[in-house]
């Protein structure tokens, strides 16, 4: 019985030790994904709106889009000196640019995951398209931070992972609420 049970284990901690960040969750068809070296990361999320008009998608965009400034600063480490870094992500204005058949727009949202905050900023492509709107996410990148807002990635966002780990799901959900929120504005 203790030799099932150690070989149990031994099992299981050697699947454990042989995960990598090349193995992605089962992601909607709508999320682009690009390797990086030996890593796989979140490149776009597209969603698409038949039958919408783009009459009102700059004052949509600009409704349902923050970019409010985000303060974080790095969780002190042994060798950390004082006065650790902090810095502002996000803030500034929402439209970066339009023409009569695009929109381009900077935003960033945040998700609670347990006891920290995984903070995600983003650029969006608002097209106008022969059958609706197409609104695609791109430029993903996120900060983990505590409820306090120091951060535990460091204070640059790093680009969303596509592994288990960095919760891709979790950072699709909420660009899927933004992008659903701009369309049934724009009804």
């Amino acid at each position: 019985m203790k030799k099932i049970i150690l070989l149990c284990l031994v099992s299981v901690l050697a699947g454990c030790s042989m995960a990598d960040y090349q193995t992605t969750p089962n992601l909607p068809e709508n999320i682009g994904i690009k390797a990086k070296g030996k890593y796989y990361y979140v490149d776009n999320v597209n969603f698409n709106y038949p039958n919408l008009s783009f009459d009102k998608a700059e004052q949509c965009a600009s409704l349902e889009i923050s970019n409010d400034t985000q303060n974080i600063s790095v969780t002190s480490q042994p060798l950390m000196p004082a006065g650790a870094p902090q810095a502002k992500l996000g803030g500034g204005n929402v439209i970066l640019s339009r023409s009569a058949n695009a929109i381009v727009a900077a935003g960033n949202t945040s998700a609670a995951d347990g006891l920290v905050k995984r903070f995600y900023l983003f650029k969006v492509l608002l097209t106008k398209k022969d059958t609706g709107v197409s609104v695609r996410f791109s430029n993903i990148k996120t900060s983990i931070t505590t409820f306090t807002g120091a951060s535990s990635s460091g204070v640059n966002p790093t680009p969303l992972g596509a592994w288990v780990g960095a919760k891709p799901l979790l950072a699709y959900n909420e660009l899927k609420n933004i992008s659903d929120n701009i369309a049934n504005c724009m009804k």
